[in-house]
């Protein structure tokens, strides 16, 4: 189905029929909104990557990404033509992800089918590769930019599967995060659920001033899910571990405490500054 897509795309690429960034040449045009939609979607799996430099990592969750936004593209369109078969094109597309995509689909309008057309490309080659770090830099930039101080203390919460946690800690370590991280105001939230596998939850204490991002400053068209705020590359300390030998009704297992110490954003901005594309 995705090779089908691809074809499709080359012979309108090739008639003249679609630019190859969906009519917007620039790529360091895009807006706070366009960042902010794509991390929460796909492109964080781009974005921690680079930020971790884990490259070999990246180029196989761009492939992904893209094969994502294509058939997401595809869909849009049939949608329009056959509303009344949406759930029939989303399970031929999405499989057992249908109802997550409907809710996507239903949200989506032209200026984000827009945003989606200039992300996506034939062949990863030595060009597009260079344009996807050169959009996931502007996305970084965007998103670091955007963070302001936190009114409060606030209590945010995040889950991370077994196997992608911390490294060996002890209470009172300060450790460092290099990525941009999702979190939660909500517990219970379902990104927040570890997916129904083990997972551990960090219990993060941001203090009052503190830069982070709340998302739900943003519409429901551009922000993914309520309650969603993001971190930026920053030390934090080991406050507290608590242990349990059996998972909770959510799944938890471990619970570390940890307080946001201070933030990295300049360090990574000139960082990535520094990236050859």
């Amino acid at each position: 189905m995705i090779k089908k897509m691809l074809t499709k795309l080359a012979t309108k690429l090739a008639k003249g029929e679609l630019d190859k960034r969906g009519g917007l040449e620039k790529i360091t045009d895009i807006s706070l909104g366009e960042s902010i939609y794509f991390y929460t979607r796909w492109h964080y799996l781009i974005i921690n990557n680079l930020l971790c430099s884990n490259m070999d990592e990246l180029w196989k969750q761009a492939e992904f990404v893209n094969e994502n936004l294509i058939a997401l593209i595809d869909v849009y369109k049939k949608s329009f033509q056959n509303k009344d078969k949406l759930n029939e094109i989303l399970s031929r597309h999405f499989s057992w992800k249908a109802s997550m995509y409907k809710d996507l689909i239903q949200r989506l309008g032209e200026e984000q089918i827009k945003w989606s057309q200039r992300r996506i490309y034939e062949v990863l080659d030595d060009s597009e590769k260079a344009n996807v770090i050169k959009m996931a830099k502007c996305d970084i930039k965007n998103i670091l930019n955007a963070m302001v101080p936190a009114k409060t203390e606030i209590l945010l919460h995040r889950n991370v599967g077994i196997g992608d946690e911390l490294d060996f800690y002890n209470i009172g370590d300060i450790i460092e995060f290099n990525i941009i991280s999702s979190t939660f105001i909500d517990p219970g939230s379902y990104y927040n659920r570890g997916y129904n596998k083990k997972c551990r939850k960090y219990e993060l204490t941001v203090p009052k001033s503190r830069l982070l991002l709340e998302l739900d400053s943003f519409n429901e068209v551009i922000r993914n899910e309520a309650g969603e705020i993001l971190l930026p590359p920053m030390k934090c300390k080991v406050k507290n571990i608590r242990f349990r030998e059996s998972p909770t009704a959510n799944g938890d297992w471990d619970i570390i405490e940890l307080e946001y110490t201070d933030d990295l954003i300049d360090e990574t901005l000139y960082k990535i500054a520094g990236l050859k594309t």
